[in-house]
C-alpha cells in the first residue's frame, strides 16, 4: 500500500494476533476476508515477515474484541477465552477512570491512515455515524471537525490534539 503508515507494531503484535485469532477459532482466510486482504498477508504478519499498518491493527483489534493498546503492548499469549473476558472487563474499568484515547499528532504527519484510525475511534464512540464522514474530508476539514467537537470528545474521554510543528 503506497503511502501507508507502516510501523513495527510491537514485539507482541505478531504473537497476539495468532493467539487471539486461534482462540476465537477464526482461520487466517476468514480474518483476511474480513479485512479484504490476501490470506498470505495474515500469515506474514503472524510470522513477523511483514508489518501491518496501524489502520489494519485497529481493524484487527475490533474484530478480535481486544483494545488496540493491549494488542500492541501486552503479551496476551497466555490468556484463555474466559480470562480474555475478565481481562477486557478489568481493562475497561481501569480506562474509564481516565481517557479512553489520547492522540497527539503533528499536523504535518496527519495522513489517511491516521484519519482512518481517528474515524474508527469516533464511530465506535458514537460521535460520527460512518467512518467516511471523516475519511472523505481534507486534512483542514478533519482538524476543524476535531476542534469544533472538543467538548463532545472530552465527554467521551477522548483527547485528540493536532499540533502545528511549524510555529
Amino acid at each position: 500500500m503506497k503511502g501507508a503508515c507502516k510501523m513495527a507494531l510491537s514485539k507482541y503484535f505478531n504473537k497476539n494476533l495468532k493467539h487471539l485469532r486461534q482462540l476465537k477459532k477464526i482461520s487466517q482466510k476468514e480474518l483476511a476476508d474480513k479485512l479484504k486482504i490476501d490470506r498470505s498477508t495474515i500469515s506474514r504478519w503472524e510470522n513477523g515477515d511483514m508489518d501491518a499498518t496501524l489502520n489494519y491493527a485497529l481493524q484487527i483489534s475490533e474484530l478480535l474484541d481486544v483494545d488496540l493498546e493491549s494488542l500492541l503492548a501486552k503479551d496476551l499469549t497466555d490468556i484463555s477465552n474466559e480470562s480474555l473476558l475478565n481481562f477486557r472487563k478489568e481493562h475497561n474499568d481501569l480506562t474509564e477512570k481516565y481517557f479512553n484515547f489520547v492522540i497527539s499528532i503533528s499536523k504535518e504527519k496527519l495522513d489517511s491512515n491516521i484519519i482512518s484510525m481517528i474515524a474508527h475511534i469516533l464511530k465506535n464512540n458514537n460521535i460520527i455515524n460512518n467512518v467516511s464522514e471523516l475519511t472523505s474530508k481534507s486534512n483542514e476539514e478533519v482538524i476543524a471537525f476535531i476542534n469544533n467537537n472538543k467538548t463532545k470528545l472530552i465527554e467521551k474521554k477522548i483527547s485528540i490534539d493536532i499540533i502545528d510543528e511549524k510555529k
